[in-house]
């Protein structure tokens, strides 16, 4: 694949046609994602998925990452590129913290911008633990949460650097292989089916493709600012150990990119599941492109 042209290094009327305005997210398993779209001459809106989620319900990207619970929030309209999600096997970027037995557990504070990852969590409890508990959205930190709260969920980076120093939690994308036998998809591509083409599909996988070949320069480049001051400040233990090393499993091993006939079954059982707890209003169909 000529990654060279189509991220912007060609000067033809072909380029103006992949010139998009194009939401995602910028934490570290985005990177992968979105190494080659920085190269070229999109216009990219990084944010939460809930920024993600906004910009595109109000038509005002053509492309964007969505959540996979935020994208049965939309009326239609959106093609969705084939072959590319964002996925974790069993171990995954989903972390509940807790202060006490997990049947004892009556609040967790939870991100407003992490809808998939809440959603799965209540899922999970409701189905392995039998707990029924208030969901508070808050962004207190895990210590000041924890003072406050039973438990909270982190997801990305912020469950990361909480797991580097900090055992006393439960893996949500385990527990949904555990119930499922399934893989958890956090999210996909999506682009207004009025304007996408085959071309941004080739631009994606691309973009892609380039990211998973600079796995060790995207760390290099995120470990910093990923963990800056945050060890130091609470690994007085010295649980953390190789952090460049744990990054990097984590983005070779732990989360995937791959979306397969496995990762359309996640979604529809996470689709069947939601529905029937009431968390999203219908299973919403797929119409794909490439």
């Amino acid at each position: 694949m000529d990654t060279q042209n189509l991220f912007g290094k060609q000067k033809n009327s072909e380029e103006k046609k992949l010139v998009r305005s194009i939401a995602c997210g910028d934490e570290l398993d985005d990177q992968p994602l979105i190494l080659g779209l920085k190269q070229g001459q999109n216009r990219l809106i990084l944010g939460n998925s809930l920024d993600c989620f906004n910009l595109i319900s109000q038509g005002a990207v053509d492309m964007g990452f969505i959540s996979s619970i935020d994208f049965s929030k939309l009326k239609g309209g959106w093609k969705v590129f084939a072959n590319i999600c964002k996925v974790s096997d069993s171990e995954s970027r989903v972390k509940l913290f807790f202060n006490k037995d997990l049947s004892e557990i009556s609040t967790v504070a939870v991100s407003e911008y992490s809808s998939t990852s809440t959603v799965v969590l209540q899922i999970i409890l409701k189905e392995l633990y039998e707990v029924e508990c208030e969901i508070v959205k808050n962004n207190l930190g895990v210590k000041s949460a924890l003072k406050e709260f039973d438990a909270v969920l982190l997801t990305g980076n912020s469950a990361l650097r909480e797991a580097a120093v900090n055992n006393t939690f439960i893996d949500i994308g385990e527990g949904w292989r555990e119930l499922t036998g399934l893989p958890l998809v956090y999210g996909f591509w999506i682009g207004n089916e009025l304007i996408v083409n085959q071309n941004d599909h080739n631009q994606l996988k691309a973009s892609l493709l380039w990211g998973q070949k600079s796995i060790d320069k995207i760390i290099e480049n995120t470990h910093g600012k990923l963990f800056e001051n945050y060890i130091s400040d609470n690994d007085s233990k010295g649980k953390s150990g190789n952090t460049t090393g744990y990054l990097s499993k984590y983005l070779s091993q732990t989360i995937r990119y791959n979306f397969g006939d496995e990762e359309k079954d996640a979604l529809a059982e996470l689709y069947k599941y939601a529905f029937f707890y009431g968390f999203v209003d219908y299973i919403p169909d797929f119409n794909f492109l490439g």
